[in-house]
């Protein structure tokens, strides 16, 4: 077995691409040594876990991608602004006749970093306003804080601190934060007021799928927004305690996140509250994407999102703030926030059990904008958008149940342009026209804005 060393920075020579030799990627090799030069508050035993696997390459070819992988779990460590890999024969009294080294040249992130950024949904903006400290002991450890105000007066502070575990391959990492939010929901006629601890842990069981496993204990409150606030949502004012464990898994196989051309995602939820304080429930939610490419550059979508609440004890109940919701530029098109299911006095009153679907055509803009990289930002799409909102009693039978959620169902449908922002959101400005409305709704016939990372 080889070995680890972590030494100070010195200069790389690099062989121009001309004068470098054919490569023989099932070439036998021996890893005689690993360096990883830069370090200065890391500490040494934090690193030699994750190169350590190097030493098992058997050929040219494994070492890069062993390599590659390692490179790849440093970034995720958030502890180095950049990584950079050489690869060359062994030298020396000890080097193997086939031994090669591998450096791992890293640039450590500064104690302390700040952040301002704005952020937004489809009916607000937020100014976020943060600071952190990265890798603060020298084996991972963050510690961050951040503030967050919205243009509807939105508050939200939380301080977290998490450290990814090292000796374990599935990139895991653990996590704690303690939070306050406020926020007002008037479509529904409450404020909300949060005062929330957490702990967190987080792992890969596979290529592409993670999990996080959280229990929270959340001390809420609720207020009306108004005096003309029905009497059903009136009641459930005042103060209530849920601690529940949540477990969600994330399978995303698509080639992107944003205007992905192949590939699924699924995405499913379980949270049990009731493990103390006086709110109890069971809540399941799954959200599904497919993803087709038809021909160059067209991509049909298809979307599929369900959820059911249900309260499993007379002594402890659930709150309209734990109900699901519809409507909106990120859920189903065409309707106002919440603006879909059950109202009262044209306040948004949700349910225990949703579904909804999409199903989407994208295509690039009919003509040339710039650049083809520029125009990589854009998207026009043809959508259509259905779902329904609704509450299972004992007793009832369940098929004509589902039966009467098809068939009272709402839907719309239009046409817009989406633009990629960053990675991971995007814009949309669309023109919808609802199809079938029920009695109650707040359907929108015309232009729609919406900026958001999940869309149905």
């Amino acid at each position: 077995m080889g070995t680890v060393q972590a030494k100070e920075k010195q200069t790389m020579v690099r062989v121009p691409v001309e004068q470098a030799p054919v490569l023989d990627f099932k070439k036998d090799v021996r890893v005689d040594r690993v360096n990883v030069t830069g370090l200065k508050r890391t500490k040494d035993d934090f690193i030699k876990p994750i190169v350590r696997e190097l030493f098992h390459a058997t050929n040219f070819g494994d070492v890069l991608v062993k390599a590659d992988k390692v490179h790849r779990r440093l970034e995720n460590l958030e502890c180095f602004k950049n990584i950079e890999i050489f690869v060359d024969t062994s030298k020396g009294p000890k080097a193997s006749p086939d031994g090669i080294e591998v450096t791992f040249d890293v640039t450590e992130m500064n104690w302390l970093l700040g952040s301002v950024n704005a952020m937004a949904g489809s009916e607000e903006a937020a100014l976020v306003v943060g600071g952190r400290a990265p890798n603060i002991l020298g084996r991972g450890e963050k510690v961050q804080l951040e503030y967050t105000h919205s243009n509807t007066h939105n508050t939200n502070m939380a301080l977290s601190v998490s450290k990814p575990l090292v000796n374990m391959k599935s990139n895991a990492k653990i996590k704690s934060s303690i939070y306050q939010s406020n926020a007002s929901f008037g479509a529904s006629g409450f404020n909300e007021q949060d005062r929330a601890a957490n702990i967190a842990f987080e792992f890969n069981s596979a290529p592409n799928v993670h999990h996080t496993v959280l229990w929270e204990a959340v001390w809420r409150y609720l207020d009306s927004t108004t005096r003309t606030v029905p009497m059903s949502v009136r009641e459930q004012n005042g103060h209530s305690m849920k601690s529940s464990l949540i477990h969600s898994i994330t399978m995303d196989r698509r080639n992107k996140p944003v205007f992905p051309s192949s590939g699924t995602l699924i995405d499913i939820t379980t949270e049990f509250a009731g493990l103390g304080g006086d709110v109890g429930f069971v809540k399941n939610e799954i959200k599904m994407q497919a993803n087709v490419s038809l021909f160059k550059d067209f991509v049909l979508q298809g979307t599929l999102q369900k959820g059911l609440l249900s309260e499993y004890s007379d002594n402890k109940t659930s709150h309209i703030c734990d109900r699901f919701f519809l409507g909106g530029a990120t859920s189903v098109r065409g309707f106002e926030f919440r603006g879909l299911g059950p109202h009262e006095d044209n306040i948004s009153l949700g349910s225990e059990l949703y579904w909804a679907a999409g199903l989407h055509l994208y295509a690039p803009l009919p003509f040339k904008v710039f650049e083809r990289n520029f125009g990589d930002f854009f998207r026009t799409h043809l959508f259509v958008n259905a779902g329904n909102l609704g509450k299972f009693d004992s007793g009832m039978d369940y098929r004509d149940f589902f039966k009467q959620m098809v068939a009272s169902a709402r839907m719309s449908c239009g046409a817009g342009l989406a633009v990629r922002i960053g990675n991971s959101a995007r814009f949309e400005i669309n023109y919808c026209v609802p199809v079938s409305v029920q009695q109650g709704d707040r359907p929108i016939k015309g232009c729609q804005l919406g900026v958001g990372i999940s869309f149905l």
